[in-house]
Parts: C-alpha cells; sequence; structure tokens
C-alpha cells in the first residue's frame, strides 16, 4: 500500500510553538513513507519563526511552506490546501494536535481495503499538558454517532461527526468540492457531506489523534456558542440550517438529493415555527423530530415552551453537558 502517496495538509495561523512543534514531530514520526507535507500560513504575525520550526522538524519527508497575502480563514486556506494537491489522498491536519505514528498507514490500508472515498476515526481529548480528558470523543458527544458506509451525507448535513484532523480523503473526490462555503459550512463537514455523496464512508474506532483543546480552540468542544436566549438560538442555529440547505441546493444538480435536502429543509423550517409559536399543534407538527433524535426534540421543546425566561436556563444547562 505504500505505493499510495499521501499529501498532509496543514492551515497555520498563530500557532503555540510549543504544541506546534509536538505535532510536527508526531508527522515525521509517521511510519507510512509515501507522504509529502504543505503548509499554508494563513497570514501569521511571526512567519519567519513559523518556517525555522518546520525546518526543524519535519526531517524526513519533502514539503512546501506557502504564506497567504492576507488572512482568509481556515475554511478558504483549507480549500486552497486542497487545489493544491497531486497526490492519491489528502490528510488533513491541525496545528496543535499530536498524531499516532500508524495515523496514515492505518487510513490508507482501510481505504484500500474497503474502497471507500474519505475515512476518519475516533480521538483522543488531551488538554493544554497533554493530560488526557476523554479517551475518545464519543464521551464528551454523546449526540454523535460515528458511522460508515454509504449515503451518509444525510447525517452528516445533521450532524458534524466527522473530525477534520482525523479525515483522509481522496484526492480526486475532494476536489470536487472546491469552492468551500465561506460560512454555511466549517470546511471539515462540507468535505465530509460531498464526499459521502461520492461513495463509501470508512471509519476507525481507534483514536488515531490527540485532539487539544484548549482556549485559543477555533471549534474545539464549544456548544452553543454565542446562544443565550430564545431568539438567539433561531437565528444562529435554525436559520443557520436553513441557510446550509439553501446552500445545497445551490450548489448540487442530482435531482434525488435536490429532493431530500428539500425535507431537510421542511423539517427545519417547522423546528423554526415551533420556537417562534410554541403551542400544541406545533409541537404535534414537529413530531417526527422526536423519533430522529429525541434530545433535540426535547431540547428545543423545553426553549420552546420557557416563555418567562426565554429559554436561558435550558441552553445554560445544555452547555454545561456533553451533549
Amino acid at each position: 500500500m505504500q505505493s499510495k502517496t499521501v499529501n498532509i495538509v496543514m492551515a497555520i495561523y498563530n500557532p503555540n510553538l510549543n504544541y506546534f512543534e509536538k505535532q510536527l514531530r508526531s508527522l515525521n514520526n509517521q511510519t507510512y513513507k509515501n507522504i509529502t507535507l504543505t503548509f499554508v500560513d494563513d497570514y501569521s504575525n511571526f512567519g519567519q519563526i513559523i518556517k525555522k520550526v518546520i525546518e526543524r522538524n519535519i526531517t524526513k519527508f519533502s514539503y512546501n511552506i506557502l504564506v497567504n497575502t492576507k488572512n482568509i480563514g481556515s475554511n478558504k486556506t483549507f480549500e486552497k490546501l486542497t487545489s493544491l494537491c497531486v497526490s492519491d489522498y489528502i490528510a488533513y491536519c491541525d496545528q496543535d494536535d499530536i498524531w499516532h505514528e500508524d495515523k496514515i498507514r492505518l487510513n490508507v490500508d482501510e481505504l484500500e481495503r474497503s474502497d471507500s472515498v474519505l475515512i476518519y476515526s475516533d480521538l483522543e481529548v488531551i488538554d493544554e499538558s497533554d493530560i488526557t480528558r476523554f479517551g475518545s470523543l464519543r464521551e464528551c458527544r454523546k449526540r454523535v454517532v460515528h458511522k460508515e458506509g454509504f449515503g451518509l451525507w444525510k447525517y452528516f448535513v445533521r450532524m458534524n461527526s466527522v473530525t477534520g484532523c482525523t479525515m483522509m480523503v481522496n484526492a480526486n473526490v475532494v476536489r470536487q468540492a472546491i469552492p468551500f462555503p465561506e460560512k454555511e459550512y466549517a470546511w471539515d463537514q462540507w468535505v465530509s457531506i460531498l464526499s459521502a455523496m461520492a461513495g463509501r464512508v470508512a471509519y476507525i474506532k481507534i483514536p488515531l489523534v490527540k485532539y487539544r483543546i484548549h482556549s485559543n480552540n477555533q471549534i474545539g468542544a464549544k456548544k452553543l456558542i454565542g446562544i443565550r436566549n430564545r431568539e438567539q438560538y433561531i437565528e444562529k442555529r435554525i436559520m443557520a440550517e436553513i441557510g446550509q440547505c439553501e446552500l445545497l441546493l445551490s450548489t448540487i444538480d442530482d435531482e434525488e438529493v435536490r429532493k431530500t435536502v428539500e425535507i431537510m429543509k421542511k423539517r427545519v423550517e417547522k423546528r423554526a415555527v415551533c420556537l417562534k409559536e410554541p403551542s400544541l399543534v406545533n409541537i404535534i407538527r414537529n413530531t417526527d423530530l422526536l423519533f430522529r433524535d429525541f434530545k433535540l426534540f426535547l431540547m428545543e421543546t423545553c426553549i420552546a415552551l420557557d416563555k418567562r425566561n426565554e429559554g436561558r436556563d435550558i441552553i445554560e444547562y445544555v452547555k454545561k453537558t456533553r451533549y
């Protein structure tokens, strides 16, 4: 399987140099040998230092370092990285995690064995001192279900269970996902959706990444960020989901896919009505969510019915759980 070429791609922005070096060393220690690395610095404050750190720590593989002329954000930087790749597979990488030394080898072996277009794995959650907080992502994100097989794009639209730093994708397939959205989807959710439309998704239960949670994480394990009441929940969660459906409808030509997305959009719109105008009739009309996602149905129903406090206590409670 070593004949398959793999390009590890990393978007860099003002990294913690201690974490950055640990990640680079874990890349340099990969047991799979047919690897190249591409780094794009998204206009950091100390570009020359970043270059020296890479030169010092990546000694076993060839690499390229590019610098954006302005800050364009993670979605568009990973789009740029994807467009530059000429390898068989692309492995996406964060700047502050630590990879299992066999991550690339195990990914390639399983992709080839299962004839899949995308593979992802479980991960271990560590803190700023490298101490393990959760041995599996499943321990801290209870609603996430890691799935594999065909037709998973429908699930990925609703639940971003593919963490980008664990992902390896067939390069020819993922290039079809370009352009990446500006804001509607995080880049890894977009890649997982479009890849799942193209073929089979594989999953490895072993945690192959030590995923670092700290105060500077762009996404991390934050839940309902910036949402404090029902109005903000509708604006930032519900309307965002409608926007995601509209983006897919404007992007995808396949008629069967479009019909499915239209159904998804109507379901989200019913949730919006129930939250804006809570009544027994609207709750009953929304009960299909009860069978698809009981926890979400329970949370949104409680938010809708909490007229006195506008759902504030419910939202704060959920933020403190491993929901």
